[in-house]
């Protein structure tokens, strides 16, 4: 689990329902949790001169969430590129086993002097193979997931320790070029 939280009224929009800005904002939360248990901490960050840019997010919503509402988001790896990488949060309701939006995301890694895309080191790179979606030792990885997880009531939690996994899975993101901001052409 990357983010553990509810909706409140406030993020409910004139439809009664929980409006997109929101659903964005918990799936940015998410990913900060998720990048943090991949090795790709605020620390991490700082003190190597890199960051993290979303250069491509994709997102379908298949069911309303209402003010009350509890939900959880789990998150994928699905690949690892030279300087970039692709996972996918699910988001549900407390209690039910479908998703209710999916969010599909690139992110590039960058170097903070030059702002252009830098591969990920070797150490990293291990750091992040267990989580890698369809790696042998993926199992295991998310049994071992401990950490804080994005909450808005608690500010931090323990991660959970599993992942859920859906039928629903929407198609897989094209490669994209990232010529702009890095050499990585696989996306």
């Amino acid at each position: 689990m990357t983010y553990k939280g509810t909706v409140s009224p406030g993020q409910c929009d004139y439809m009664g329902h929980m409006n997109v800005f929101w659903y964005t904002a918990k799936f940015d939360e998410a990913s900060w949790s998720f990048l943090a248990l991949i090795g790709i901490h605020v620390a991490y960050l700082r003190d190597a001169g890199r960051r993290m840019a979303a250069v491509k997010q994709t997102s379908a919503y298949m069911k309303e969430l209402f003010a009350g509402d509890a939900i959880t988001v789990t998150t994928t790896l699905t690949h690892i590129g030279n300087s970039s990488l692709r996972f996918t949060h699910k988001m549900y309701r407390d209690s039910e086993i479908d998703p209710v939006a999916v969010c599909e995301l690139t992110g590039v890694h960058l170097d903070v002097s030059t702002r252009r895309g830098c591969e990920f080191s070797s150490a990293l790179r291990s750091k992040m193979r267990p989580f890698l979606k369809g790696d042998p030792g993926v199992a295991t990885a998310r049994s071992r997931l401990q950490g804080p997880v994005r909450s808005e009531s608690e500010g931090s939690g323990d991660a959970a320790q599993a992942f859920r996994s859906s039928p629903t899975t929407p198609s897989q993101p094209s490669p994209i070029s990232c010529r702009a901001c890095c050499d990585d052409q696989t996306g």
